[in-house]
């Protein structure tokens, strides 16, 4: 059974946030490590980020609200394999990572004021660039008709594409 002694997380945080008449903004900018000790070996949990920084802004007006966030992190730590004559072998744990996480995300939306309740529209993009963000790896072994190993193939699978969204909150 493989699991760890026991783990550690650490870091710092420097963090910003201000409002203002109708603005309100928040920075953040994280260096952490988590780790789980096996046998003796400090070795990277699989949700580990080096490096993160997040922020945003929303701006609200009398009937209209506005919001931009932002989010960038080092990539997630992976375990390669590797086909070596016929052979299927695991690289160190965790010691590769994806490659940068980034994305931009928006929101607007209308509230109308009905006599005894309202309405609030609003549209939203999740990943606004289509930032291409890698979140996992998957692998597919090819055999011969003897069943040996003849191919690895590693495929990164991604986050979410941008992501549009059309709304309404009844508010009553």
């Amino acid at each position: 059974m493989l699991g760890p002694r026991r783990g550690e997380a650490n870091g710092f945080e420097i963090s910003l946030d201000a409002e203002l008449p109708q603005w309100q903004w928040w920075f953040s900018l994280v260096r952490s490590s988590a780790e789980d000790l096996y046998s003796g070996r400090s070795v990277r949990r699989s949700w580990d980020e080096a490096w993160a920084g997040k922020g945003g802004a929303i701006w609200t007006g009398a009937r209209w609200t506005a919001s931009v966030g932002v989010t960038i992190h080092s990539g997630w730590p992976i375990t390669l394999l590797q086909l070596v004559d016929g052979q299927l072998v695991a690289g160190d744990l965790n010691a590769q990572d994806l490659r940068t996480f980034r994305t931009i995300d928006v929101r607007a939306s209308r509230r109308l004021q009905l006599e005894r309740s309202s309405l609030e529209f609003f549209v939203e993009f999740n990943n606004l660039l289509d930032y291409d963000n890698p979140c996992c790896v998957e692998y597919s072994l090819a055999t011969n008709a003897l069943g040996m190993a003849e191919s690895l193939r590693l495929d990164e699978d991604s986050w979410l594409p941008a992501i549009p969204s059309l709304g309404f909150r009844w508010i009553f």
